[in-house]
């Protein structure tokens, strides 16, 4: 579309749509995507200072940051490569099954690390994923 003040912004994985445009052939969809994409803006991960902040923030605000110590924060960062839609998709888990009353206020570094290896779900071996309500 070549219309004056029109612009459009894509924000994605240039990896994840070149193999998706091509299939077997990432080369393919690289040289159909630039055909669509004029611009290119790499956005690098936070530094961790800035992933630390956006941790403090989100689990300030969502009322669980009594549940987060630095170390759990920390592993969070690590694990999450530093990728804020991850954080936020892996603390809101947290807030969710808190406020559902599944949580406890004891969860440890080693349930942290084995949810965030597993992506966003809580293994069902730790107190945070089992459910109080009767059965």
């Amino acid at each position: 579309m070549d219309s004056p003040g029109i612009v459009f912004v894509l924000a994605c994985d240039q990896a994840v749509l070149w193999r998706a445009v091509g299939h077997d052939d990432p080369g393919a969809g690289v040289r159909y995507l630039e055909k669509i994409i004029q611009v290119s803006y790499p956005v690098p991960p936070p530094s961790d200072a800035l992933a630390r902040k956006l941790v403090d923030g989100y689990v300030s605000r969502s009322g669980t940051a009594h549940l987060f110590d630095d170390a759990m924060k920390r592993l969070l960062i690590e694990r999450t490569g530093r990728n804020p839609r991850r954080i936020k998709r892996l603390i809101n888990s947290f807030v969710l099954e808190h406020h559902l009353g599944r949580g406890s206020d004891d969860l440890d570094a080693a349930t942290l690390s084995r949810s965030s290896c597993s992506g966003t779900s809580i293994p069902s071996s730790t107190p945070w994923s089992r459910s109080k309500a009767p059965r």
